[in-house]
C-alpha cells in the first residue's frame, strides 16, 4: 500500500495555490483568445472561481458570460459550482431572473 504524502507547510501550500491559479488564468487566457464570443468560458472560469473561495473573480466572469448570452443565467439555479457564494447579496442581484 502506498504512503500518504505529507502535508504540506502553510508557505509551500501557498505557493501550489497561486501557480495553480495562475495556470487556470493562462488556460482560460487562451480559450478567450481562441473563442471570444463563446459565454462558456467566462462560465466556466466564473465556476472555478466559485469553488476556490474567490467570490469578486467569480462574480467577474459570471457577469460577462450573462452579458454574452442571457440563457446562462437560467443555468445558474441548477449549477452546484455556485453553491459557495450562492448565498451572497451581491450573486443574488446578478442572477435574479427578471420576468
Amino acid at each position: 500500500m502506498a504512503e500518504s504524502p505529507e502535508p504540506l507547510n502553510p508557505q509551500d501550500k501557498m505557493s501550489a495555490e497561486l501557480a495553480f491559479n495562475r495556470s487556470i488564468d493562462v488556460h482560460y487566457g487562451v480559450a478567450e483568445e481562441v473563442a471570444p464570443d463563446e459565454a462558456v468560458v467566462p462560465y466556466n472560469l466564473a465556476c472555478y472561481w466559485s469553488l476556490a473561495g474567490k467570490k469578486d473573480q467569480a462574480l467577474t466572469y459570471l457577469s460577462r458570460a450573462i452579458a454574452m448570452d442571457p440563457e446562462f443565467r437560467e443555468r445558474i439555479h441548477e449549477e452546484p459550482d455556485f453553491d459557495p457564494i450562492r448565498s451572497d447579496p451581491e450573486f443574488r442581484a446578478l442572477t435574479e431572473i427578471i420576468v
